[in-house]
């Protein structure tokens, strides 16, 4: 399975939905997908199936400059170290 990015505007921010596999290319594709987005944003991560280690790590740094996070997993959150939404 592939990793994809899509976008939704919502007022001054943007939701964007990734989907399949956070692994390799996919993690500096959503680093520098997040980096050149000029607006606050929210990570939906409902269709994520996997996360590599290296995909863990960005989204634990892009959680801590304020990135929120939408539709986590259980399993996922236990990966993150997310308790709560």
């Amino acid at each position: 399975m592939s990793f994809r990015i899509e976008t939704q505007q919502i007022g001054a921010g943007a939701i964007v939905l990734i989907s399949g596999e956070l692994t390799g290319r996919g993690v500096v594709e959503l680093e520098e997908f997040c980096r050149k987005t000029g607006v606050p944003i929210c990570l939906d991560l409902d269709d994520l199936r996997l996360i590599e280690s290296d995909g863990v790590e960005l989204i634990r740094e892009l959680v801590t400059r304020g990135v929120k996070l939408l539709r986590v997993s259980p399993y996922h959150k236990l990966l993150l170290g997310c308790y709560d939404e």
